[in-house]
């Protein structure tokens, strides 16, 4: 649409597709976080309830990409100022699985949790991720 409104308009405009976003005002509970809060709650969670367990949905081996809000400010400034004019994905190339992601969180947090994998629960897809320099 954007590609046809710029022939038909000369109409410029720029399309980037987020990778996970995540910082400090993102919210942290509810369902509606981002891997990062939600395992942070969780280990938390655990540790002060002393059930040392964390509950993880598909095997915890999917991938995520994530990015740090002010990254994505950077980005979507260095779109803007850019000639590119096709979608573009704006994230990190580094892939992250729900694993590595909660080893992190119990050494940050010094405790080793029991991980139940609930293979019912909706997982994600192993995510594929790309880069803008």
């Amino acid at each position: 649409m954007c590609r046809h409104f710029r022939e038909d308009f000369q109409s410029l405009h720029r399309v980037a597709r987020f990778h996970n976003v995540y910082g400090p005002w993102g919210t942290w509970f509810g369902g509606r976080e981002k891997a990062p809060a939600e395992v942070c709650r969780k280990v938390i969670e655990a540790k002060i309830s002393g059930k040392h367990a964390i509950e993880i949905w598909g095997s915890g081996n999917q991938t995520r990409s994530f990015m740090f809000i002010d990254d994505c400010s950077e980005g979507i400034q260095k779109i803007m100022d850019s000639d590119i004019l096709e979608p573009i994905n704006l994230g990190s190339s580094e892939a992250v699985t729900i694993n590595q992601l909660v080893d992190i969180t119990e050494a940050i947090a010094g405790i080793k949790l029991k991980r139940n994998c609930e293979f019912e629960r909706a997982k994600g897809e192993n995510g594929e991720t790309a880069t803008i320099h």
